[in-house]
């Protein structure tokens, strides 16, 4: 088993690009990307997005200070995930996710 260490995601210098998409009668749908720059990041969630949905990307650097929304989509990846990211070499890591719930 990999010995953990102190290195938090909010250290390692990741992008995360999301988009939060609210539909009456259908619910949420919720995606986001990290990425090693910002530009990555918003490739990644552009390439698995219409492009109607481009316009609502939401980017900034994973740190200790960033925007709330930020902050808020980093506590939706699992534990695991944030570990792993923390400790890839920079400019290395990616990672891709979506949600929907239904709120019928």
């Amino acid at each position: 088993m990999k010995k953990r260490t102190d290195k938090s995601i909010l250290d390692a210098g990741l992008y995360l690009s999301h988009m939060n998409y609210y539909a009456t009668g259908e619910g949420v749908r919720s995606c986001l990307a990290i990425g090693g720059t910002k530009e990555r990041s918003e490739t990644l969630l552009k390439e698995k997005l219409p492009d109607y949905f481009h316009a609502l990307i939401v980017t900034g650097l994973a740190e200790a200070n960033a925007s709330q929304d930020i902050l808020a989509m980093i506590e939706w990846l699992p534990a695991k995930v944030r570990d792993a990211l923390a400790e890839m070499p920079p400019g290395t890591a990616e990672y891709y996710s979506e949600f929907h719930y239904n709120l019928a």
